[in-house]
């Protein structure tokens, strides 16, 4: 009730945030660059008089993408001969394209996958390389290097690196929750929407290349254990991707403490989303239950009461196997009040 406004604390893709700010001012928050970029294509209604011709044109006209298209030919070429050879049903050469086409492993000489290149590979890449020389690590060409054959068609990525230039001016905030939190004033913000991950998988595995689209830097990639062995993840995941407190066992209760703590001392309500869990069910487990989460938050809030929003599922990926028992209770809201 009321017209104060309302912070969506991780608000990845935007979608609470773009229904809220119907009847609200909202503040979006989350760490990831790529949320943030989302976000603001998402809360300005976007541009309604874009000219997508000329914007195709300029990406197509370009020079990064000309001297892209010149440097990696060798391997749009070689794509070329696989997509045809596909057609004609022999899956080979597109195959190892796709596990174990990685520029960014060849060019820095990592172990990635097993098994030696194909000879028409491994020239196409010896080419690029002397193509590229002292440009391989060159921002306009992130993308195909990293990713190329991976998770895009080379000549896809070479689409990609090229970036029209934004024109206008936004306002939401790219910082880890706690800092936001801490920052704010009592009667700046009026309800606190949290959705926070609820199991030991970081959403930042399935968003790593959105945040290198976002960022367009060169980023360390991981390793397949933490001590360097194994040569490159084989998702290509950055380094550097964040590892949320609420993913990790051992940081999950101090990290819904603190939420609901600088939540309370900003004066401002909570509603906090969350899956509950059956053991029996055999989805992966919860770090924290309701009933521990409702327990935390109780210490800071004088009313709170645990409500369902309606039936609905989780997506499974097209995973059949996970879809034999579908809860179609999958999330529960925690209101807390004062």
């Amino acid at each position: 009730h009321g017209n104060g406004r309302i912070c969506d604390l991780f608000c990845g893709s935007g979608v609470v945030s773009e229904y809220l700010l119907q009847q609200y001012d909202v503040l979006a928050v989350d760490i990831q660059n790529y949320s943030k970029v989302y976000c603001e294509a998402r809360l300005t209604g976007g541009t309604q008089d874009m000219d997508f011709k000329r914007i195709e044109s300029d990406i197509k006209g370009s020079l990064i993408r000309k001297i892209n298209l010149d440097d990696y030919k060798p391997v749009l070429d070689y794509e070329d001969k696989s997509m045809a050879a596909l057609i004609n049903e022999r899956l080979e050469p597109m195959y190892e394209i796709i596990e174990k086409g990685s520029l960014y492993a060849y060019l820095g000489k990592f172990e990635y996958a097993k098994g030696d290149l194909s000879s028409e590979l491994e020239k196409a890449f010896s080419e690029v390389e002397k193509n590229v020389s002292a440009k391989r690590e060159s921002t306009d060409s992130v993308i195909v290097r990293y990713y190329g054959g991976l998770y895009f068609s080379y000549k896809q990525a070479i689409d990609i690196d090229e970036r029209p230039q934004n024109e206008h001016n936004f306002a939401v905030v790219c910082d880890d929750y706690i800092k936001v939190l801490q920052k704010l004033k009592p009667g700046d913000i009026k309800v606190v929407y949290a959705d926070p991950p609820y199991t030991r998988y970081h959403y930042s595995r399935y968003y790593h290349i959105l945040e290198t689209l976002c960022l367009h830097d060169n980023p360390q990639i991981s390793t397949t254990f933490l001590n360097g062995k194994g040569g490159l993840s084989r998702a290509i995941y950055r380094n550097d991707r964040h590892q949320s407190p609420f993913c990790i066992k051992s940081k999950a209760p101090k990290a819904f403490d603190d939420m609901f703590k600088y939540v309370n001392e900003a004066q401002a309500s909570i509603v906090l989303s969350y899956s509950p869990f059956d053991a029996k069910s055999g989805a992966t487990p919860r770090l924290l239950t309701i009933d521990e989460i409702v327990n935390i938050a109780k210490k800071y809030y004088g009313k709170v009461e645990v409500v369902s929003p309606g039936q609905f599922m989780h997506s499974r990926f097209n995973k059949q196997d996970n879809n034999y028992e579908i809860n179609y209770e999958a999330e529960r809201l925690i209101i807390c009040r004062k």
